[in-house]
Parts: C-alpha cells; structure tokens; sequence
C-alpha cells in the first residue's frame, strides 16, 4: 500500500484552472497531509512546493508511502492569492475527499492575484497646537510643521511602514501643519504621529494618547485625521536637602559627629542611568535646613527621569547602599514630587606610609598601601604590638650583654 499523492502548485494567469505552458510554479508553499476526508484532526505530514517532478517544475508537492485510505490536502495560501475555481482545490485551499487506492498524481492547484484596483484616494489633514485642548481647530491656533508622519497598511499600526511624511505648510488653504498621502488604494490604513514628548494629543481629536489614528478604512479621499496636541504641563520640584559626607563607621547614617563634605561636583543627567548628556550640575555648599557641609539641591525640576552623579576624590570610596551604587550614582529617579533622602555616604581611604620606631626599625610591610578604613582601633594595636616585640627583643639583647 506504499501509494504518493501529489502534483503541482502553479500561478493561474487566466484562471481557467489548467496548467498551460507559460504559468509558472509557486516554491515555498506549506501543504498540510491530513487523514480524513475534511483536514481535521491532527496533520499527518507536511513538505513544500518545491522545483521537482517530472519534469522538473517549480510548484512540486508529493506524500509518498501512504496506505490506501482517505485523505485531505490543505494548502496555506498567501493572502493575495486566490484559488482557480476550476481547480481540484476549493476556496480556502482544501482538497478534500480523497479516496486512496493507487498513487494520485493531479491533485492540483491553481491561484492567481487578488486583483488591485488604483482607486487614487487621499488621506490627510492637520496637526495643530491645541491651546484650549478642545480638539477644534480655533482661527488663532497654529499647525505643527516638522512632525513626521507613519502610515501603515493595517488597522493597528503594527507591521512595516507603507509610507512617511512630514507636516508641513500647505493643503487649501495653505496652513502650517499640513500633513497628506495619495494614490492611496481602498482598504485598512492606519496613522502614527511622532508626537514630541513634551506634548500630550488632545482628548478630542481623532488620534489617541500614544499619537496614532487606528481602524481608518478607506474607500473614498479621507481629509478630516487631524490631531491637536497642547504642551504638557510644567510641574516642577526640587530634589533637595541631600547630604555628602564622610561616613566614619559606614552605617549610611550621618552621625552628629561625622562631617559633609563641600566642593564636590554633582552631575544630574535626564536619564534613569546617567547616560547622555549632563542635564544639570551642582557643587556641595554649607546649607540645607540642618545648615551642615556637603548640601547639595537641584531645584526647578519638571517631571521626568533622573539620575544623581557624585565626582569624588580618589582618596574616597562610595559605601553603597540601598540609592547609590559603587561609582556614586543614584539611578532610575522618577520625580514626581519633592524628593529630600538622596544621600550619598564616602568611605575615606588611609595611606600608611612608613611606621619608624624610635629605635630606627623601618618597618615597611604597609607602606603606600590604600585601604578603607575598616578599624582605626586595629591598625593602632597593630603598631603597639609591633612596638612591644622591638621592645623586648632589646631587652633580651640588654639581658644578654
């Protein structure tokens, strides 16, 4: 029972279901063996048209090595094709009803281009700013030029971008902000405004908040997609009463006795991770509501993502904690309101240079070594120990003599 099924996939210019000499195959389209007589059910096998058969064409499919049974083909046709209605295949791609007893080599199947008829329509209007946010056009409200403008050929505005534009000054009458596409065929088009962040879409307009005009369906010239837009509105705060200083016993608390320190520079970068350009920059002053050293205070801010940078000292390391991470950035700022706690606590670093006894004992294990200081307490035992063995070799020495 090892029988094939199979034929040739091919375009049918004149739609008369026969393969005539000069309509080629179709390559790299999926067929899908199912067996029963309706493609339900799970799919039995699957191959591609490809050049092969004999002769050799473009459009080849076969199944080989099937029992006796029956059998459905299913095509997974391109959406711009259409079946030959004369063709051994239906209108959505099936041959159904096969009753397998010897090889079957004419199950078919020929398609041809949905046709495109030019309509030549047109798609336009304005981008305008939209003083009173209505989403009417007022006399003394001006267009937008400069904003570019996507079209995509679906109703959502995903998939590749048909065409671009910008607004610009024209239209009847010529105004600012005119924006159009022509030679526009019927169908689901949809609109994207690349809306400058610094503004919001008005309510009342045709496009929605993210700047796009889905679900346009197009069967005539469509002049009327305007969008108007407003600035938004400036809520400044300060980020204020924040302190550097030196954290002695790296707790990330300032303590009564531990000083801040001035003369440091603080970039503030418009970005979650300080990348980009400085937005802003600050030194650390005596001041704040404590009046202490190592304040520091962007005030005036609009809403937006910040970043804090401190420049410090090399002879400084940044005790990070739960803000401020090891190169002395407080990342992913979203300033909303006020903001007073971006601290930034510094671990002074120690160079111990030579320790010299009054005995001229150099003793050099140390020297020019820069670490935290972690226990001021243990580097004094340190020196007093070494002190005491000196102190009794030279009197073992003395004992001796």
């Amino acid at each position: 029972n090892s029988f094939s099924i199979g034929d040739y996939f091919w375009l049918d210019s004149n739609h008369d279901g026969i393969e005539d000499s000069n309509e080629s195959g179709i390559n790299g389209t999926t067929v899908n063996l199912y067996n029963s007589t309706d493609c339900r059910g799970a799919i039995l096998e699957t191959t591609s048209t490809t050049n092969g058969g004999t002769p050799a064409k473009d459009g080849f499919y076969q199944f080989d090595n099937l029992n006796s049974g029956d059998y459905c083909l299913e095509f997974e046709l391109d959406s711009n094709y259409i079946v030959s209605p004369r063709t051994d295949a239906n209108s959505s791609g099936f041959i159904p009803n096969i009753h397998l007893i010897a090889d079957d080599l004419n199950e078919d199947i020929g398609v041809y281009e949905t046709p495109i008829t030019p309509n030549n329509f047109i798609l336009g209007d304005y981008l305008w700013l939209d003083s009173n946010h209505d989403g009417i056009e007022d006399s003394n409200e001006s267009g937008i030029n400069g904003t570019t403008v996507n079209l995509y050929n679906s109703t959502d505005c995903r998939g590749a971008i048909l065409e671009t534009t910008s607004t610009t000054n024209g239209g009847t009458p010529a105004k600012d902000g005119f924006y159009q596409f022509d030679n526009l065929n019927s169908g689901d088009y949809c609109l994207e405004f690349e809306v400058d962040k610094n503004y919001l879409v008005s309510p009342h307009t045709d496009a929605n908040s993210s700047g796009f005009i889905p679900n346009i369906h197009l069967t005539a010239d469509d002049l009327n997609r305007d969008i108007g837009v407003y600035p938004k509105p400036i809520n400044t705060f300060n980020i204020l009463n924040s302190y550097i200083w030196s954290d002695s016993n790296k707790n990330g608390i300032q303590d009564n006795n531990e000083s801040g320190i001035n003369g440091l520079t603080i970039n503030l970068y418009n970005s979650l991770d300080c990348t980009g350009t400085i937005f802003n920059t600050t030194t650390t002053i005596n001041g704040g509501l404590a009046n202490q050293d190592g304040f520091y205070q962007f005030t005036n801010l609009p809403v937006d993502n910040y970043c804090i940078e401190v420049i410090y000292p090399s002879n400084f390391v940044v005790l990070p904690t739960t803000n401020v991470n090891s190169s002395g950035q407080i990342q992913n700022i979203d300033l909303t309101s006020d903001i007073s706690n971006q601290n930034i606590s510094l671990l002074p670093k120690i160079i111990v240079e030579d320790v010299t006894t009054t005995n001229d004992c150099s003793c050099k294990a140390y020297k020019n070594q820069a670490v935290p200081i972690y226990s001021n307490s243990l580097l004094l035992i340190l020196i007093i120990s070494l002190n005491s063995i000196i102190g009794i070799i030279l009197f073992r020495k003395e004992v001796v003599n």
